[in-house]
C-alpha cells in the first residue's frame, strides 16, 4: 500500500493535509497551534475513525526517556503515544534519536534518516521487521510538505501515518510564523554508521510494478 500525505494550506496556527491511495482521498488531518508554543493539536480522520494527537504525558508507557510526548487517541479512547527518544549503539559517545510509538499495546520504532538531496527514507519496524518506510523529498514548495508512506501491511497504515504526523510537528511546525511563498531545499546528511544500517534499499522493491 502507497500512501501520499499532501500538505493543502499553512496558516499562522494551522496546517491542513490530504491523505491519499491511488489518487483516491482516504482522509484529512489539521493541526492547530497557539502562539508561545512549539506544541500543536491534530484532528486526523482516517479508515473510518476520528484521531486525536496532543501534547501529552497521559499514555506513556514504562521505561524509555521519553522528549515532546504526544498522546494518542482513536475515537475518544487512548490508545498509546508517539515520542522521541534516543539509542546509544557503539559505544558511550555514539547515539542517535527515533520515534517511537506505543499502540494499541504494541512498540514501533521509526528510524529518520536523511541521505541529502535525495531527501529523508525513514524505515518503520515492527517486532523486528521492517514494515513501511517513510519517504519526505529534500524539497518544500510554499512551505507546504509531503510524505509518501511505503507499508507492507495494512495493519501499520495508521501508526506510520500518525509518525508522518509527528515528524512535521517535530521538525517543521511553527505557531505564529507568517506562510511565505518559497522554493527551499532541506539537505542534510545522517553519519552515524549504527543508524545507517537500518536502511535496506532492497525493502522497496517490494513496490516495484
Amino acid at each position: 500500500m502507497i500512501i501520499n500525505i499532501k500538505q493543502n494550506t499553512k496558516e499562522l496556527f494551522e496546517a491542513v493535509f490530504t491523505i491519499e491511495s491511488e489518487s483516491v482521498i482516504i482522509g484529512d488531518m489539521k493541526v492547530v497551534g497557539k502562539l508561545g508554543h512549539m506544541e500543536g493539536t491534530w484532528s486526523i480522520n482516517y479508515a473510518g475513525s476520528v484521531i486525536k494527537m496532543m501534547y501529552g504525558k497521559k499514555n506513556l508507557p514504562k521505561g524509555d526517556k521519553p522528549f515532546r510526548p504526544y498522546d494518542i487517541y482513536v475515537d475518544d479512547r487512548a490508545m498509546g503515544t508517539v515520542y522521541q527518544t534516543d539509542v546509544k549503539e557503539g559505544g558511550l559517545f555514539s547515539k542517535y534519536s527515533v520515534h517511537k510509538v506505543y499502540f494499541n499495546g504494541e512498540y514501533y520504532t521509526l528510524y529518520p534518516i536523511c541521505f541529502g538531496d535525495e531527501g529523508a527514507k525513514s524505515p518503520l519496524f515492527y517486532q523486528g521487521k521492517q514494515v513501511a518506510e517513510i519517504h519526505k523529498p529534500s524539497e518544500v514548495y510554499n512551505e507546504l510538505h509531503e510524505y509518501c508512506v511505503y507499508v507492507t501491511e495494512h495493519q501499520h497504515d495508521l501508526v506510520s501515518v500518525l509518525l508522518c504526523c509527528y515528524s512535521y510537528v517535530m521538525g517543521f511546525f511553527k505557531p505564529g510564523e507568517k506562510p511565505t511563498m518559497s522554493v527551499r531545499k532541506i539537505s542534510f546528511t545522517d553519519t552515524n554508521k549504527y543508524l545507517l544500517a537500518k536502511y535496506n534499499p532492497e525493502f522497496m522493491l517490494n513496490f516495484r510494478k
